[in-house]
C-alpha cells in the first residue's frame, strides 16, 4: 500500500508540474503577443513629431514660395 501511495504522489507531482509549464507557456505567449502589439502600434510615435534630438522633438518646416 505504501508503494502505491508513493507512486501516486509522484504521478500527481509530475502532472502538476506539466500543467504549470503549460499554463506558464500560455501566459508567456500571451504576454509576448501583447508586447508585440504595443510595440507595433507605437513604433512610429517618435516620427510623427519630426526629428528627435536629445529628447526634444523638432519639426523642420520649409517655407513655401510666395507665388
Amino acid at each position: 500500500m505504501r508503494v502505491v501511495a508513493i507512486a501516486l504522489g509522484a504521478v500527481i507531482l509530475v502532472v502538476a508540474f506539466v500543467f504549470s509549464l503549460v499554463i506558464f507557456s500560455i501566459a508567456l505567449a500571451a504576454g509576448l503577443l501583447v508586447l508585440g502589439y504595443v510595440w507595433w502600434k507605437t513604433r512610429s510615435a517618435p516620427r510623427r513629431g519630426g526629428r528627435v534630438i536629445e529628447g526634444e522633438s523638432r519639426r523642420e518646416i520649409t517655407p513655401r514660395d510666395p507665388d
